[in-house]
């Protein structure tokens, strides 16, 4: 007979794999906390709440119950190994999920780009986010700290919550940021593989290696072993310069493991006494120094949030500039310009290119017949098709209305025909519809095809003469692909 159904399983069942994965990561980051406790104290770094939200909010399959049981028995296994009693350590396991849990539901509200710290909000929501998840795990798990280590509830509170309100705002950026992203579905191509590039790139002059690349981060070292050395409450803030330098010349990940490298280094000096408080001050009060340095972070991880989203902005508008807002494709301005760089450099390496010119056919007939939305559609999907059938070297341009433009890097006569005739194949695959009642729209175009003769007039003379092979194809019964 046969076992039960698998949705009649519990998902800790039918996903053991996850459960395994998640507990052993945080039985692994609570056992590092633990080893950095001070005798009689909490832990100086505590990993464990940071790492367990950053992975589900990054990997959602690890939010569902296999792991949530996974983290409770990670938390769990590494106190008792360590010597805590059973009741406390479950109690300290429910305060700290409790607080991932608060952490969950917040930052879940947040849009992707909130979620990777491009945007300012994104790093107010995530400072709030901490401050919620080190209020709820202290107010928790303040009565067992106090248990545990004879001490009241407030000083217990306050330990705990310097401490999650640090470890979040320093570790869970630099999962949220991290730029690989785990599981993401492949694009489904429109048309048959693409032709198979080149041995050699087109452009082959490549930036040069920026010699201050480095400085932000020396500068950040070098700070920090001032710290040590000069010693003093104002030395913790000797890092901050350095760590805006790092936010203006750095991604939001590479600052943010920067900010996660100084927030844990200055914690340590504190606590092994590296850094000379005069007067010495007792452990109660390094909340206080939590706080400090977790504002600290708060500073550049900000600054590189501005940073991103200008880049961003820039980004979008140089695009707008430089491409046809219909199509995507590059405009004529830009095509022209783009054009004659590659063909000169081309030439005067002594390596072939070639020209295509495209017009769709009888394209009036559906501007006059369905109006301009349908024709939009139509050079829409078009481009779409060419795009795709291209390399990722070649140049695709809209030259004006129905006509576009493609230049070929480094192929011959043979080549570029074939190139050719797979873009109209992919072409005549189009189907668009126009309207009610009308038959769709099916792909048709002329095509003309001309190569870069190196001793002749370049680019423009090429375009020039794929424009009359194009004309002559449209002469021959269009839909078809002619050599210049």
């Amino acid at each position: 007979m046969s076992g039960p159904p698998g949705g009649l399983l519990p998902a800790w069942l039918r996903h053991p794999a996850r459960a395994g994965i998640v507990f052993l990561i945080i039985f692994i980051a609570a056992l590092f906390g633990i080893f950095t406790r001070p005798v009689g104290f909490l832990a100086a770094i505590w990993p464990a709440n940071a790492i367990l939200l950053g992975l589900m909010l990054r990997w959602k399959g690890t939010a569902g119950p296999a792991g949530w049981i996974g983290a409770a028995i990670g938390y769990v296994l590494a106190d008792c190994l360590t010597g805590s009693p059973l009741d406390v350590s479950l109690w300290m396991t429910a305060a700290n999920m409790a607080g991932v849990g608060v952490g969950l539901l917040l930052l879940r509200r947040l849009t992707p780009a909130e979620l990777a710290l491009t945007r300012s909000s994104g790093v107010i929501a995530l400072a709030g986010t901490a401050l919620a998840v080190a209020t709820v795990g202290a107010g928790l798990g303040c009565w067992a700290e106090a248990v545990l280590f004879d001490r009241s509830p407030l000083v217990a509170f306050g330990n705990w919550f310097g401490a999650d309100l640090l470890n979040v705002m320093a570790i869970l950026p630099v999962i949220l940021t991290m730029p690989e992203r785990i599981g993401a579905a492949p694009v489904p191509q429109p048309m048959p593989p693409r032709p198979e590039r080149r041995r050699r790139p087109p452009i082959s002059c490549p930036e040069e290696a920026d010699p201050w690349r480095w400085a932000p981060a020396a500068a950040l070292a070098l700070s920090l072993l001032a710290t040590a050395l000069v010693g003093g409450a104002g030395a913790l803030t000797f890092p901050v310069p350095a760590l805006l330098w790092c936010a203006l010349r750095y991604p939001p990940f590479g600052t943010a493991v920067l900010v996660l490298v100084a927030a844990l280094a200055m914690v340590l000096m504190v606590s092994v006494g590296q850094v000379h408080l005069v007067p010495p001050i007792p452990r109660e009060d390094m909340i206080s120094i939590r706080i400090g340095i977790t504002l600290t972070a708060l500073a550049p991880l900000t600054v590189v949030a501005v940073t991103a989203s200008r880049e961003e902005l820039m980004g979008r508008l140089q695009h707008a500039a430089t491409h046809d807002g219909l199509t995507g494709v590059l405009a004529r301005k830009a095509f022209m310009e783009k054009a004659k760089a590659l063909t000169d450099l081309l030439v005067a390496e002594g390596r072939p290119a070639a020209v295509i010119s495209i017009d769709a056919d009888h394209f009036k007939r559906i501007n006059d017949g369905w109006g301009h939305p349908a024709g939009d559609r139509v050079l829409a999907t078009l481009a779409g098709v060419m795009q795709a059938g291209l390399r990722a070297e070649d140049l695709l341009g809209r030259i004006g209305g129905e006509e576009f433009a493609v230049l070929l890097a480094d192929v011959d006569g043979v080549e570029a025909r074939k190139i050719a005739t797979r873009l109209l194949d992919a072409i005549r695959s189009v189907e668009v519809p126009l309207g009610p009642g009308a038959d769709p729209y099916c792909g048709s175009a002329s095509l003309g095809v001309a190569l870069v003769i190196p001793d002749g007039a370049g680019l423009e003379a090429a375009l020039a003469a794929a424009d009359r092979a194009m004309y002559r194809a449209k002469q021959n019964g269009r839909n078809r692909v002619e050599m210049a």
